[in-house]
């Protein structure tokens, strides 16, 4: 009996120490490689000083605030009159009223982020949406009367365009 409970032990220590030889001790894994940071992203500002608003080229000239904001709106008004094209299944239906347009101004003058906050439809808001982006393509360059901070700044600016039908 002794011989066999050791014979029992013997064989338990054999199978025991091979199992061990077998599993290769290992190392845990390195750890996951940190995240990139986040990409740094320039303030737009949403809200400045009046006299800080960038105005349509041709009117950073005048002195007045009132008188260079209300310049800007007619020549900002003309180009969209000039350019927008009143999509023809709008004109079918019927359809009008205010699209409404976000975009940013960069520090150079230059627009870009044109989008769609409010569409009325029938092609109408693609139609607006296309003057600003011509804006963008031809880089019309809005100017600034000052500058937030001493340095240029992106400015996020909101604007109607009006979709009225020929009475």
């Amino acid at each position: 009996m002794k011989k066999i409970l050791f014979l029992l032990s013997l064989l338990l220590l054999i199978i025991a120490g091979s199992v061990m030889a077998q599993a290769p001790v290992s190392k845990p894994p390195p750890p996951p490689p940190s995240p990139p940071p986040p990409p740094s992203r320039e303030a737009i500002f949403k809200v400045m000083e009046s006299s800080d608003f960038p105005v349509f080229p041709g009117c950073n000239d005048i002195d007045s605030l009132e008188l260079r904001r209300k310049c800007s709106n007619e020549k900002l008004d003309a180009y969209i009159e000039k350019y927008i094209v009143y999509p023809e299944s709008a004109i079918k239906n019927k359809v009008e009223g205010d699209v409404i347009i976000q975009f940013v101004i960069e520090k150079d003058g230059s627009v870009s982020d044109e989008k769609i906050l409010k569409d009325i439809g029938a092609g109408c808001g693609n139609a607006a949406l296309a003057v600003f982006t011509k804006m963008r393509k031809e880089n019309v360059g809005w100017q600034f009367s000052r500058k937030k901070r001493r340095r240029p700044v992106k400015v996020q600016m909101v604007f109607p365009v009006e979709f009225v039908l020929p009475k």
